[in-house]
């Protein structure tokens, strides 16, 4: 009999004790001389410890069972048994061996996910690694909160079925697409059915809200958000440009910012005069404005040249500044021009108030 069990046997003689505080006691003292001893147990040793753990924590609060599971969560050398039976508790005490344990098999966490509820789900989208068998059950029962988090885990393998149910999902939660879209293991195909499935939901949205207006325009606005999923879900961001030199607010309030002005700070080279500029002229916010004239689909731009009457010159700076950016290829630049001579006033403000409405939608998200 090894020394980890004679001392076991010491303490089960103590477990006949019905004080609640002893007993919480005891169960530091049990769970401290499993990690005193857990490297030199056996698997005879382990079974024991897993009995009276279970015994005794089972029998206390909701409150010394989270604590025990925090402690037991790091280990590998953890009792099976009772790691399986914490992460089946109520989600304070599960949570740790959920989201950390290595006891809990993929097994273990198919049953789990398969019976418990979408907490246990999100505690698991948190673990390091996450076998496709496991996530094929996370993605077909959890909510939009647990398949965000599970599609922006890069330690999460997932099947080819279950990136066929994500990118089916992905058309209604715009954090989702942006995960799947980041990640290098989403296979070409489903990249397209999001964009398909992102058009077509786009293409009865629009219709629906504008009953009046040509397939051409609705075809524009398709174009500009399916081929661009980020553009519905952008919100404010720290674009690195920094302050203008020049206060464009000023410049605006003295109506000095003309399309002149603008076509100056473009020839100079002055980005971040030019985007404040293109934000005040516009009403959107700076984190829009960049992204239309630098990280956007081309079009986006030149609907938003169109509807705040940018002459054709002032446009055409406009893409010299995104070629200088970026490297936009030639074939862009002359399809570009060709998209700001098709459209005219009116449409492209029904599109960019269209599009600025659905990102006010999404930054109040």
């Amino acid at each position: 009999m090894s020394s980890a069990q004679v001392c076991l046997q010491d303490l089960e003689a103590l477990s006949v004790e019905r004080d609640a505080g002893k007993r919480r006691d005891l169960l530091r003292k049990v769970t401290d001389l499993f990690f005193i001893t857990e490297t030199q147990q056996s698997d005879a040793d382990r079974d024991v410890f897993g009995g009276v753990l279970e015994r005794i924590s089972f029998e206390l609060e909701v409150e010394a069972r989270a604590e025990l599971s925090q402690r037991l969560s790091s280990t590998r050398f953890a009792p099976h048994n009772i790691v399986r039976r914490l992460a089946e508790d109520d989600i304070d005490v599960a949570k740790p061996v959920l989201e950390r344990s290595n006891v809990l098999s993929d097994e273990d966490l198919v049953d789990i996910a398969y019976s418990k509820g979408q907490e246990h789900l999100m505690a698991m989208t948190r673990r390091e690694a996450l076998s496709a068998a496991v996530t094929d059950v996370i993605v077909q029962r959890g909510n939009d909160e647990v398949l965000t988090s599970v599609s922006g885990n890069l330690g999460a393998a997932f099947s080819a079925k279950g990136f066929d149910m994500l990118a089916v999902k992905a058309t209604d939660i715009p954090k989702l697409r942006e995960n799947l879209i980041e990640r290098d293991d989403v296979p070409n195909e489903v990249v397209e059915m999001i964009k398909a499935s992102v058009a077509a939901k786009l293409k009865k949205e629009f219709s629906d809200q504008h009953a009046d207006i040509s397939a051409m325009e609705v075809d524009h606005v398709v174009e500009l958000q399916s081929g661009n999923m980020d553009f519905s879900s952008i919100v404010v961001e720290e674009t690195g440009l920094g302050l203008p030199q020049i206060d464009i607010k000023d410049l605006h309030k003295k109506g000095l910012l003309t399309q002149a002005k603008i076509r100056e700070f473009a020839e100079k080279g002055l980005r971040s005069e030019l985007v404040h500029s293109l934000a005040i002229k516009a009403s959107i916010d700076v984190g829009m404005a960049y992204h239309t004239l630098y990280e956007a689909e081309v079009p986006a731009l030149a609907v938003l040249c169109r509807a705040y009457h940018f002459k054709r010159e002032t446009f055409g700076l406009l893409l010299q500044e995104r070629v200088r950016a970026s490297g936009l290829a030639t074939e862009h630049v002359v399809s570009a021009m060709k998209r700001y001579d098709s459209l005219n006033d009116e449409t492209a403000q029904r599109i960019f108030r269209f599009l600025k409405v659905r990102l006010s939608a999404a930054s109040a998200k």
